[in-house]
């Protein structure tokens, strides 16, 4: 995948990324986001996760900027409760990703073949470089996922 919100698993151009575990801490960190997330409510389902994000976006947004709190934990909050759905759904796992773009926790499967990045997609979201309703995301990852599986089932 070239950019980092792109929602169709594909493989890179230049060199391949490198994927890693996560370790404890990390494991520690996007459990207690998507704990926090389902205790939100917001881990119901893909259109719950997109209210959220319009919600919380909207509130921050009407807020003077000097008196606006960091918005990161939101957006990892969400991003956590998206890549969560991406795992139960497509049979992904988390995973730390160091590409041409840094290091990142992403959601991987079919080693090589899928890799993404939710925290990130939820981040363009949410400072309006993506117009990108995070349930058709999913919806069209889960469609790509699909492809791809039935693709290298027949070859």
């Amino acid at each position: 995948m070239a950019h980092k919100d792109e929602a169709q698993p594909s493989e890179r151009g230049a060199s391949a990324p490198q994927i890693s575990p996560l370790n404890e801490a990390e494991t520690a960190w996007i459990d207690m986001l998507v704990s926090q997330a389902d205790q939100a409510g917001i881990m119901t389902s893909p259109a719950a996760l997109q209210d959220f994000l319009v919600a919380e976006r909207t509130a921050w947004s009407s807020v003077a900027p000097e008196e606006r709190e960091d918005p990161n934990p939101t957006v990892s909050m969400i991003g956590a409760a998206l890549g969560q759905m991406l795992v139960d759904q497509c049979g992904l796992s988390w995973a730390l990703v160091t590409d041409e773009y840094g290091t990142d926790a992403a959601v991987v499967g079919d080693p090589g073949q899928i890799t993404l990045f939710p925290i990130n997609a939820v981040a363009k979201r949410w400072t309006g470089q993506s117009e990108g309703d995070l349930a058709d995301y999913v919806e069209g990852t889960h469609r790509a996922i699909e492809r791809l599986r039935r693709a290298e089932a027949t070859a």
